[in-house]
């Protein structure tokens, strides 16, 4: 896959490629993702450090759980 369809592909796309191994799609999935998580955890905790480890774990239970 080239970059562009990355980008444009959709997100059950890039599970489903990165359930197959491919790491660059979920790299796309986490950055898609990966600030939002970040501002939800900092606006319930109130912490900026907390919040970017609770983001860490998720995705790595995210992708344990592919």
């Amino acid at each position: 896959m080239d970059l562009k369809e990355y980008i444009i592909a959709s997100d059950s796309e890039l599970v489903k490629l990165s359930s197959k191994g491919d790491h660059q799609a979920f790299e796309y999935l986490f950055t898609r993702y990966r600030e939002a998580i970040r501002r939800l955890f900092e606006q319930r905790l109130g912490d900026r450090d907390t919040a970017e480890d609770l983001v860490q774990e998720t995705f790595i239970k995210v992708y344990l759980h592919l």
